[in-house]
């Protein structure tokens, strides 16, 4: 008896179960953080680099394929800045599910985007003839009133089309204001040489199990192939 009551007694102060028990209440939520940190980033990796990247690439692609029929029967392409926002507006729609109400990792309530069809010019040289002998000139033409040699949209419904700015290289920066010719903070540098369509797009990742999304930035370049 009094054997049983010595061990009875040791056990009652041996605090190793405490020690486990307390252990296994820190790694448990430890382990559910690391899971639910993992779960997000992945989700986070896949709606920026995958969702929003393809769509922005596909997007200003599709926008710079609207050449100018008139241009391009000149020898010098250039893109028709109407045509390549409705373009890439479709081509936009299409590929986040706006038409078909598909679901995608990004919250289409705060999709921002910015588009510039940089064309650097919007005259090609025309041969003119003029005068008693008849005098062979060169005169600067422009290809069509849908053609400017700078035409920058916005998701607000502002625009700027302008023959102004023009000529190569055209320097701009791009970040999660859109794009601009001065250097912000977390801006990057595009330097522009052909003419082409620059994209850029910032929205919301939805969230899988935070209550605070990521938001997140990303950008194309898509030219004129000349062959």
């Amino acid at each position: 008896m009094k054997d049983l009551l010595s061990k009875l007694r040791k056990l009652h102060r041996d605090q190793s179960g405490a020690v486990i028990t307390a252990m296994l209440l820190v790694l448990v939520p430890m382990f559910i953080i690391g899971v639910v940190s993992l779960t997000e980033g992945t989700n986070i990796m896949r709606g920026a680099d995958t969702t929003m990247q393809n769509a922005v690439t596909v997007a200003s692609r599709q926008a710079a394929m609207m050449v100018d029929s008139n241009s391009q029967a000149k020898g010098s392409p250039l893109i028709n800045h109407r045509r390549a926002m409705s373009s890439f507006l479709d081509e936009l729609n299409y590929t986040l599910g706006h038409d078909t109400g598909a679901k995608t990792t990004i919250d289409k309530e705060t999709l921002k985007y910015w588009v510039l069809v940089y064309n650097g010019s919007n005259t090609y040289k025309e041969m003119n003839f003029s005068g008693d002998g008849f005098t062979l000139s060169e005169v600067d033409t422009p290809f069509s009133e849908d053609v400017a040699s700078y035409a920058y949209y916005s998701y607000d419904g502002s625009e700027v089309i302008t023959n102004e700015e023009k000529g190569f290289p055209k320097t701009l920066f791009v970040s999660e204001l859109g794009i601009t010719d001065y250097q912000a903070e977390g801006s990057v540098k595009v330097t522009i040489e052909d003419p082409g369509v620059l994209v850029v797009m910032n929205g919301d990742i939805v969230s899988i199990m935070r209550d605070k999304p990521e938001n997140v930035t990303r950008w194309a370049f898509a030219k004129i192939a000349k062959r």
